[in-house]
Formats: C-alpha cells, structure tokens, sequence
C-alpha cells in the first residue's frame, strides 16, 4: 500500500513510522494489548477502550496523584486487562515536583500487581526538581513494583534553558535510577547553550550505563552549536556503548545559525561509517536532517546509503532530507535502486523530499512505481 502524504498532514509520534492524524487528544488501544496514556492536563475520562484527554494547566500535587490512580484502578478492575501498556505524560508539566514523583511511584508500588505490566513510559517536561530527588524517588519505587525486567522507558522534553551542564546532570540522574531502561527519548530544542560537548557527555554517560536500552531516540533540532563536530561523536559514542541497540532514531533538523546549516555532507559521513560499521542488530532507524543546505546528495550517500546497505534486516525506515535544496532526481533513483537490492522485506518505509526544488515530479512518481513491494510506503512532497 503506497500513500502520498501532503506536508500540511505530516505527524509522526517519536520512534513510530505510522502516520497520526491531527485531532484531539484520543489514545486507542492497539491490536496487541491495552494502552493507557495520561496526558497530564486538568481533565481525563476512560471511555470504553480509550482514555479522551483535555489540555489545561492544573497544578498537580499528591492528593490529585491518588484520585488519579483510584480511577484508573477501577477502570483496570471492570476491564480485567493484564499487559498493560500505561503512559504519563508529564510534557506540559514545567512544575512538577519531586513530591508528585514520589506519590506517583508509591501508588505504582502500592496498587499495581507485577503480572499487569508490559510496559512503563514516563514523558517529563525536564526541570531541576526532576533531575535529582524526584527521578531517584520514582526510580526506586518504580524498580520495586514492576520486577527485574520491565520495559521502562523515559522521555525529556526540554526547553531553551537547557545547557551542557544540565544536560549532564540529567544523564547522571538517569543512570543511577534507571539502570534497567528500555527506552531513552532526549529532545532539545531551539537552544544557544547546549555544544557538541553536551551532546557527547550525555550519550556517553547513559551509555556507559544503561546496558539494557534498546530504543534511543535524540532530537536535537534548531540547536546553534550542533556541528559536525557533534555527527561525530555522536556516531563515536554509539559504536562503543550502543551496540545492542534495535530502534535508533536522529533528529538534527534545522541545525543552523543565521541561516547557515552547521551540518554538512562531512558530518553525515563520519556518522554514516560508525552506524553502519557498529550498530549491525537494528531494526528500526529514523534519520531526519531536514532543512539543511549544506546537505547534499554526497551527503545521502554517505549517511543513508550505509546504513541500508550494512543493515539488511531492517523493518522500518524513515528519511527525512525535506528542504535540502541541493537533492536531485539522481540522488533520488540512487536510494531507489539500495532499497530495492538491500531492503527486500522492508515493511514499513517513510521518506521525505518535501521542498527539494531539484526533485520533479517524475522522479517522485518513478520510487513510488519503483517501491511497490513495501506493505506501507509513506511518500512526503
């Protein structure tokens, strides 16, 4: 099934190659077992098999934890679901104390039997309460409750505030509480204070410890000091401790300053050559490198290329080079032929030219006749 997205409906939900559409706040259960999300706001209600979710900014405290937790307890009981998959969405939560933290991981401990869990996802809108007392405080409660291999996984999403500093103290705080993590989603956004130095410190210090994480996803996007210098050791440190990961998702898109893209075919390469030689168990790979003009197709080559040719089990692939003017129709049909030979049983396949002046319309029509044989083909222009 081939389907062309327009770029007003592009949504993608982190690791996920499945499109979302935009609407409101409606978590459904998948195919395989119940998922709860609890997006923090001031209202949620269970309706049927989905959770409906309303933004507000309540402060949150303890008492409202435990009321919480009653609901979501007699939900489970009427429902008598077991695996379940239970998210909380703390992201638009700036003021979240540690004593939330600690009330959140006594109710997991005190009302959550170990058969029910499958999966555990925690999303914070990172601050100094969370980095210290409260991730050590729900860390533990956490570690007690759900057994000795739970799928536990941790999203920060952070603002421009951030700084190396913080970025390594937040690494810190992570491995010391969270040693059996499954999955890691770091966002930065829109920042002047975080280098190439913080990007390294991080990634180094959650993988020298985190030796069971198998999903990672790092988005740095609109950061001003993100260089190639950062493509490196990025692709250094994942070839020393991330050698066991499945999912790995890089977000770089519009690093740049004053219009000029920091990110250039150089640093693809040094990228391109430590996954393709280190990382050889992935399943699942999302590079996106949008709206960066220095990029060009040596670029894709170098990056994309490698990867598929060194990982052909690979399920699930996404490319994002939207808004790189220097794409053409050559580069385009170059990728096409590598899937076709590389990623025979390829099921899920994402690509973005949206904005490539140089692609025309017939190159575009050409990879979707091309690419037939993928179960889902998503093609943005």
């Amino acid at each position: 099934m081939i389907e062309s997205v327009p770029l007003k409906n592009r949504c993608f939900d982190g690791m996920s190659l499945s499109p979302i559409k935009p609407g409101p706040h409606t978590v459904p259960l998948n195919l395989i077992g119940p998922d709860l999300q609890v997006k923090w706001n001031r209202f949620f209600s269970f309706d049927q098999n989905k959770i409906v979710l309303q933004r507000h900014d309540w402060q949150i405290d303890s008492f409202l934890i435990k009321m919480l937790w009653c609901d979501i307890s007699q939900s489970l009981k009427l429902r008598r679901w077991k695996n379940i998959n239970l998210t909380f969405d703390f992201s638009q939560c700036p003021k979240l104390s540690k004593r939330v933290l600690q009330s959140l991981g006594f109710q997991l401990h005190k009302n959550m039997s170990k058969s029910k869990f499958k999966k555990l996802t925690f999303y914070f809108y990172e601050n100094d309460s969370i980095t210290s007392h409260g991730l050590k405080t729900l860390g533990r409660y956490v570690n007690q409750s759900i057994g000795k291999s739970p799928k536990i996984s941790l999203g920060f999403i952070r603002a421009c505030t951030v700084t190396d500093k913080s970025l390594e103290t937040l690494a810190i705080n992570i491995s010391k509480n969270f040693l059996n993590l499954y999955r890691l989603i770091i966002r930065v956004h829109r920042t002047y204070r975080v280098s190439d130095q913080g990007l390294e410190r991080f990634i180094s210090i959650c993988g020298k410890n985190l030796r069971k994480l198998q999903h990672f996803a790092i988005r740095f996007s609109e950061c001003q000091k993100i260089t190639n210098e950062g493509c490196q050791y990025l692709g250094k440190t994942l070839s020393l401790y991330y050698k066991n990961l499945h999912h790995l998702s890089i977000d770089f898109r519009r690093v740049n300053k004053f219009h000029v893209s920091m990110i250039s075919d150089k640093g693809l390469e040094e990228l391109g050559y430590y996954v393709s030689q280190y990382l050889k168990q992935l399943k699942q790979i999302s590079l996106n490198f949008a709206n960066q003009n220095q990029v060009s197709e040596k670029g894709l080559e170098n990056l994309a290329f490698k990867v598929i040719e060194s990982c052909p089990q690979l399920d699930q692939f996404r490319l994002n080079f939207s808004y790189c003017n220097q794409m053409t129709n050559i580069g385009l049909k170059a990728l096409e032929e590598k899937i076709k030979d590389h990623l025979p049983n390829v099921k899920q396949l994402s690509l973005d030219f949206s904005g490539c002046y140089g692609i025309t319309e017939g190159g575009l029509n050409s990879l979707r006749q091309a690419l037939t044989f993928v179960p889902q083909f998503n093609l943005y222009c």
